[in-house]
């Protein structure tokens, strides 16, 4: 593919030069004191848990929102490593100028591969349409196979694998060498994964009709994760640490507590145990009744409390050494608040029922949804609030 960037070099430079003075910037050293980031998971965000007696938040458009903001092709964005890499840029000045919150800014062009990453390395596909990058819709393994035919797909020699090295590799090439591309992680669950494989509906009759194989693949899937990070780990020559879980097809009512109990839990711990801890768990659905449950996780440091979960239940069910991030309602409690009074009381409800805990509050996923103008004004008015509410001492 022709780079709609000709002169992406030059390009490059530029940003990385704004993004230079921007991080020696007092407003972002203001934002690195509210986290801890010696020991925060690395992926497409990082996952810092927040210091002691603060509330910092965050604000993060969804890709389809960054695309629409900024004007660029979603699909040459995941297709073309100078168009990713120069948007980016684009993005991280753009989203620390423009967003009044905590996040601060790095020299770290950080490759998200997206949502279906873990699938694809099995033989899945993505859709990339200007519209989403997402998993695609077809269930890549049909039926209940012998679980010793299936393979782990190499670090290197995968098909994805392959382009994702390559896509990383020439990102670096036209950056400074004090800026760096954070490889992909695998950080999706085995049970996310075992669901983009298999498919809801067929995964949740594995575990009624033969939890023994339901079992066997998710640690099928767990033992793939652990041989691919081993390779990630030598080939980057970093050294393993507390991994991000994401879980956002844990919830209920598509999952019980007991299923979750039974079936999905133990695989966690599996995961949690290789890595020497769990940084991050996350899950958008509802997880209220899991909490008890997750905390027995070994080494959690953070759990996510997605829009739809009790943050009460949160902070009775988990131990006072677990941090918590709170997530907003995209949509009802942010984009589309149109009542400023009950957004307020809603940022004030939220710090009180998580005071006396690390804690923190999101508002991510975010995308356009009327239009960019009316969008983005309504999310400067929640940040606003948030300012004079959550970071008020």
């Amino acid at each position: 593919m022709t780079s709609p960037y000709p002169a992406v070099k030059d390009e490059a430079k530029r940003l990385q030069e704004k993004i230079r003075l921007l991080e020696q910037s007092q407003k972002n050293k203001d934002r690195l004191a509210y986290w801890n980031l010696e020991d925060a998971a690395k992926d497409a965000l990082a996952r810092p848990v927040p210091k002691k007696g603060v509330c910092p938040f965050t604000v993060e458009l969804d890709r389809v929102g960054f695309a629409r903001v900024l004007g660029f092709s979603l699909v040459d964005f995941s297709n073309d490593p100078e168009c990713y890499l120069i948007n980016s840029l684009r993005i991280t000045a753009f989203r620390f100028e423009e967003f009044r919150d905590c996040t601060p800014i790095s020299k770290t062009v950080a490759y998200f591969a997206g949502s279906g990453f873990e699938k694809s390395l099995f033989g899945g596909a993505q859709v990339i349409t200007e519209e989403e990058v997402w998993v695609d819709r077809e269930n890549a393994i049909k039926e209940r196979v012998d679980l010793s035919r299936l393979e782990i797909p190499d670090f290197f020699e995968n098909r994805v694998m392959k382009f994702t090295h390559t896509f990383c590799q020439r990102m670096q090439e036209l950056l400074d060498d004090d800026f760096t591309v954070e490889f992909p992680q695998w950080n999706r669950s085995a049970f996310g994964v075992a669901w983009h494989l298999r498919g809801i509906d067929g995964l949740l009759m594995d575990a009624f009709e033969d939890p023994e194989w339901f079992c066997g693949f998710l640690r099928f899937i767990n033992q793939a994760r652990m041989q691919w990070s081993d390779q990630r780990q030598k080939f980057l020559n970093v050294k393993k640490m507390p991994c991000s879980l994401y879980n956002d097809e844990v919830g209920v009512p598509v999952l019980s507590p007991e299923l979750y109990r039974e079936f999905v839990l133990p695989s966690e711990k599996e995961i949690g145990a290789y890595y020497g801890g769990i940084n991050y768990w996350h899950s958008c659905g509802d997880t209220t009744p899991l909490f008890k449950d997750i905390n027995t996780i070994p080494n959690l440091s953070m759990v996510h409390v997605g829009g739809w979960s009790d943050e009460k239940v949160a902070m009775r069910d988990l131990s006072p050494d677990k941090a918590v991030q709170k997530s907003m309602r995209p949509y009802d409690e942010i984009i589309g608040a149109l009542d400023r009074a009950a957004m307020r009381r809603r940022l004030v409800e939220i710090k009180e029922n998580l005071a006396g805990r690390l804690m923190s509050v999101s508002a991510d996923a975010l995308q356009v949804v009327n239009s960019c103008k009316q969008d983005m004004a309504a999310l400067k008015v929640w940040i606003d609030q948030a300012n004079d509410i959550l970071l008020d001492q």
